[in-house]
């Protein structure tokens, strides 16, 4: 369990409805009671592409959000679950591939340093 703000990514239907919750862009809502994943409370990705377990591409809404509050990770993937949440902006289909690609690109440098990298071109005996 946790407190911090973290950024991730949501979809919905494209009425911007989720479970027959009823959202809108620029808005706040809590959650009272437990939060538990799949379960309980405000869930959002924070690996945009994750997403797509939920909702396919053609016919959905993604929006960049924002949770806070109590937060629960989901042990099957980058779901998190939550007391609060903001949704930050709609996405564009162009703008929500680009945040898939910028986040494979944080990960790929995340695991690509050090000595002995085997994907990388930086450290001792790196190949």
């Amino acid at each position: 369990m946790s407190t911090n703000k973290i950024r991730a990514y949501k979809g919905f239907k494209q009425d911007m409805t989720c479970r027959g919750f009823q959202y809108e862009v620029g808005k706040t809502y809590k959650h009272d009671g437990p939060v538990e994943p799949c379960a309980a409370g405000f869930h959002a990705c924070i690996n945009p592409v994750d997403c797509f377990r939920y909702y396919t591409p053609a016919g959905s809404v993604f929006c960049e959000v924002e949770l806070s509050g109590e937060t629960v990770t989901h042990d099957g993937d980058s779901k998190v679950a939550a007391s609060e949440i903001t949704i930050v902006r709609r996405m564009t289909m162009q703008e929500f591939a680009a945040a898939i690609d910028e986040h494979a690109e944080g990960e790929r440098k995340a695991s690509n340093t050090g000595n002995r990298s085997s994907a990388s071109n930086t450290g001792d005996g790196s190949s």
